[in-house]
């Protein structure tokens, strides 16, 4: 990587020596991540693709950050463009619940899964691929190994977790890819950035249809249903 602010005025930036995957050009700095490619217009390869990393949205907030984002690209494009989604991400966490691996027989759900275990202890599951995936993995294990998330753990404060009792916090989180994005953006919308945010609730309405938790030893005390395991 080469170290220079691009006389844009923007802080310093990361420009890699080369591009990545079908982009050209990848540059980076504490907030963004940038890939340029050297498309035309209206090709399914976006001229700018940016990724925004949870660490900035939880610093500055989505609404600042692609404030600040917008002010960017139109300093290095100079023209008029248009925002689309390629990929969303949400999440939630959720500390006073321990999953553990017999729940996996609990969720019900026709996309494909995966479980993760590490030394007898439920880490995770996924499910689905590709366009849409839902995962519900033990966050404050992914911390461990991972110290630079530890940021979260600011959030959870506030929502009065307490850490000295060593309570799981499980996340539970869904991947919208731009194929799955596409079939809930009416046609005639201009700024997808726009519709998705004012439309948040219903991405995870949709996410929450493909995975259902179904609590049978309940069910069958309520409604006298016949269990078979």
């Amino acid at each position: 990587f080469i170290k220079d602010n691009l006389g844009l005025k923007f802080g310093d930036f990361f420009i890699s020596s080369k591009g990545t995957g079908r982009f050209a050009f990848y540059i980076e700095n504490q907030d963004y991540r940038i890939f340029i490619s050297k498309s035309k217009i209206n090709s399914e390869i976006p001229q700018v693709r940016v990724e925004i990393p949870a660490k900035t949205i939880f610093a500055i907030g989505i609404h600042k950050a692609l404030i600040l984002l917008q002010r960017f690209i139109n300093k290095i494009l100079g023209v008029a463009y248009i925002r689309k989604i390629s990929r969303l991400d949400l999440a939630t966490d959720v500390w006073g619940i321990q999953y553990t691996s017999l729940d996996l027989y609990r969720f019900q759900t026709l996309m494909s899964q995966t479980s993760y275990m590490r030394f007898n202890r439920f880490t995770g599951i996924q499910f689905g691929r590709g366009a849409k995936v839902f995962r519900i993995y033990d966050k404050t294990h992914k911390i461990s190994i991972s110290p630079g998330e530890a940021y979260i753990k600011e959030k959870w404060k506030i929502n009065n977790y307490d850490e000295s009792k060593n309570y799981p916090v499980f996340r539970h989180e869904i991947q919208f890819r731009r194929e799955e994005i596409k079939k809930y953006i009416p046609v005639n919308v201009v700024d997808e950035v726009d519709f998705v945010l004012r439309n948040i609730s219903a991405f995870w309405v949709r996410a929450l249809k493909f995975v259902e938790f179904v609590d049978y030893l309940l069910l069958k005390s309520l409604k006298g249903l016949k269990v078979f395991y």
